[in-house]
């Protein structure tokens, strides 16, 4: 059963509880937890339910097939109609268990979860917001500083080790210190923050069965290994890629200005591999940041930025994007693709002239942004967009945000063959801009 956590629960001392078995209403409850699959959808005429795909509808019912009698509820005024089973909770719940007197005792520690991580009987789903975790006890605050110096007992509060609690956004505000802001306010207040070496940012699954990950062939000091989770995470924000990608990576030795290339990719099955060589001369001499850039700037080619997809979205001998093209997302109106410098570069990056400095665009820089429509035509190559970027960002900003982030798909990268291996020519170059 679940309930309000103590310290989130407006009716303190009211003992809320829900039970799964027979989804009996109690106390201070607002929800109930389904009985099986659900999906949003919107009332239409006599009330009747229309599934919606992503849409933030007003109101859940059984998929259709499943739930024959239209049955539905409305969220914000919580009335009940004929088969209804289930309202979605307005606030955060904890698992627990309740005595012969209804008193609910929540587990410590505890995990605040919402009506659409159960199904059925409480058996688990997924994850379908952020959270953190806590590592160790530790103190969320209102302010980035050292928690013994708020002596406010309202402007700080215990996240105990193993603990997760819900949030909408992150952002890194120092080397220390995630700011958040919560699914649900606690003392009034959504905007709180967290010491970063005590928790772990973990994001939603989303249905995801592909992954992007890496194999390190050779490398220089630690220094791609240290780097290359940090790129595979940047993607698998974002993406979800057509099929599993796995991104090969080693080095090599040239006394000239090229700081890594590139091989064409190729395919096996439900995976498609990548690799990346990384010149000695320039490697150390590199952030962790700037290699974790180029490898996020490779991977992007390996899920098919200038090939044979890209290639029929706009027109070569001017690099705009095609009306067709367009009319999916209408952002690439405004962008155009590189025609120049030859093979490798040309009509497979974003035009330098016009984006120099954007991730996609052919040359290295020192500083990097990404822009929202680089992730956005990840679609039009057969990708699923996780999660979109909503305005143009730094890309070490954007390093640092996942850098704590866990994606665990451990069944699925067991079932990758890394022994596969095929030799393939080199299909870009990558030059310093900085000698």
């Amino acid at each position: 059963m679940i309930s309000i956590p103590e310290e989130l629960n407006p009716n303190q001392g009211i003992p809320g509880w829900l039970e799964l078995d027979d989804l009996s209403l109690h106390g201070d409850m607002v929800a109930r937890i389904p009985k099986g699959a659900y999906i949003k959808g919107i009332i239409g005429g006599e009330k009747p339910f229309f599934p919606v795909s992503e849409i933030l509808g007003t109101a859940i019912s059984k998929p259709e097939g499943v739930n024959s009698n239209c049955g539905w509820v409305e969220l914000e005024t919580l009335t009940f109609h004929r088969d209804i089973e289930a309202v979605a909770p307005l606030a955060p719940y904890v698992r627990g268990e309740m005595d012969k007197d209804h008193n609910f005792y929540p587990d410590k520690p505890y995990t605040i979860v919402r009506s659409n991580d159960f199904i059925g009987n409480g058996e688990e789903k997924f994850m379908t917001t952020q959270a953190i975790e806590a590592l160790v006890n530790t103190v969320i605050k209102k302010y980035p500083i050292d928690s013994t110096q708020i002596t406010d007992p309202r402007q700080k509060f215990t996240l105990l080790a193993g603990s997760k609690l819900e949030i909408q956004q992150y952002d890194r505000v120092d080397h220390n210190h995630w700011k958040l802001l919560l699914s649900s306010p606690v003392n009034g207040s959504v905007i709180w923050f967290a010491y970063s070496p005590h928790v772990n940012i973990i994001r939603p699954n989303i249905n995801r069965s592909t992954v992007i990950t890496y194999q390190i062939l050779n490398d220089d000091n630690g220094k791609l290994k240290a780097t290359a989770k940090l790129a595979c995470n940047f993607w698998n924000r974002f993406v979800i890629p057509q099929s599993n990608i796995v991104i090969r990576l080693g080095t090599f030795y040239s006394p000239g200005s090229v700081i890594a290339r590139a091989y064409k990719p190729y395919q096996q099955g439900n995976t498609v591999y990548g690799k990346i060589e990384f010149n000695t001369k320039y490697l150390g001499t590199f952030t962790n940041y700037g290699i974790a850039g180029t490898i996020i700037h490779e991977i992007g080619h390996t899920l098919g930025f200038g090939w044979d997809q890209w290639m029929n979205l706009f027109y070569q001998n001017t690099g705009a994007f095609k009306p067709e093209t367009i009319k999916k997302i209408p952002e690439l109106q405004y962008m155009f693709v590189e025609t120049d410098y030859g093979p490798g570069t040309a009509y497979s990056h974003w035009d330098e002239e016009r984006f120099d400095q954007e991730l996609m665009t052919g040359f290295k820089d020192t500083y990097e942004y990404v822009l929202p429509v680089t992730i956005k035509v990840m679609a039009l190559l057969g990708h699923v967009i996780a999660e979109e970027l909503i305005q143009k960002t730094n890309l070490e900003t954007l390093i640092r945000e996942i850098e704590d982030v866990l994606f665990t798909m451990t069944e699925t990268v067991q079932e990758i063959n890394f022994e596969y291996y095929k030799d393939t020519e080199i299909s870009e170059e990558i030059y310093t801009a900085l000698t």
